[in-house]
């Protein structure tokens, strides 16, 4: 079966289940690096938030083997477990200064974000781009972001310079830098139950301790590589190694690793 009919067909499923006090919609979502997912959205009457939910790995899943109806039902029961039990309101959004104090910044890649960098501000940064973001943080939602559009800074009437003036504070504030050994991140891997084997990972830990690469971050571990902006991060660090290093930027939901030349 071909992607676009097994989601009309997942989509047509869920909204018979779901049933007339509810909207299903399928909408294209543009993430990070030019990929673009086909996003479920099931809406309530009475609820101004609906997550959403991807389906191009349940469509692997059903080209593996998986039924359609326990596909619905899983969905269904990610719905219910994503859905706010209550309304958000998000009219604070529409003034500027009550989000400033949570406006941030990470890294992108320009080269295959070139479509995204078109509606969003940003800020070049030798080849990668500087974008924006609203940190939300909520009872009902828990920790979430809201990317900035071109669309917002014309509702706020501010300017690209206005959103890194408040980034360059508050990114450094909500998540601080936090730089540690190779070793410390693999560790942090394993399962508490779990002793090192150094058959599996190929390296003693005497070689990985070793080793001068190390990983800079933050504390949450979400964009961190984005820690290569905040002032003096760098400089510190190369006090502390008495050398140069390179800077390998990882995905991002990683550090930016780092080792002495």
């Amino acid at each position: 079966m071909r992607f676009e009919l097994f989601v009309e067909k997942v989509r047509d499923a869920i909204a018979k289940k779901a049933g007339t006090d509810y909207t299903v919609v399928v909408r294209d979502v543009d993430k990070n690096n030019g990929i673009r997912l086909k996003g479920l959205m099931i809406t309530g009457k009475n609820c101004n938030v609906a997550p959403t939910i991807y389906l191009d790995d349940f469509y692997e899943e059903y080209m593996h083997g998986r039924s359609l109806e326990s596909m619905v039902g899983s969905i269904w029961q990610l719905y219910e477990a994503e859905v706010p039990k209550k309304d958000l309101d998000m009219s604070f959004y529409k003034h500027f200064d009550e989000v400033k104090d949570r406006i941030c910044y990470r890294l992108i890649d320009q080269k295959q974000n070139k479509e995204l960098l078109k509606q969003i501000p940003h800020v070049k940064y030798l080849d990668l781009a500087i974008s924006f973001y609203y940190s939300l943080t909520s009872e009902e939602l828990g920790d979430a972001s809201i990317l900035i559009r071109n669309s917002h800074l014309e509702m706020w009437g501010k300017t690209t310079e206005d959103l890194m003036n408040c980034a360059k504070e508050n990114t450094p504030r909500l998540f601080p830098a936090e730089d540690y050994s190779m070793l410390s991140a693999l560790k942090g891997m394993l399962p508490k139950q779990e002793e090192w084997d150094s058959e599996k990972m190929q390296l003693t830990k005497e070689e990985l301790s070793s080793l001068p690469m190390r990983i800079l971050s933050n504390k949450s571990r979400i964009y961190g590589a984005t820690c290569i902006l905040y002032p003096g991060v760098l400089e510190n660090l190369a006090k502390e190694m008495a050398s140069d290093f390179f800077i390998l930027p990882s995905s991002i939901h990683e550090g930016a690793t780092r080792f002495a030349a």
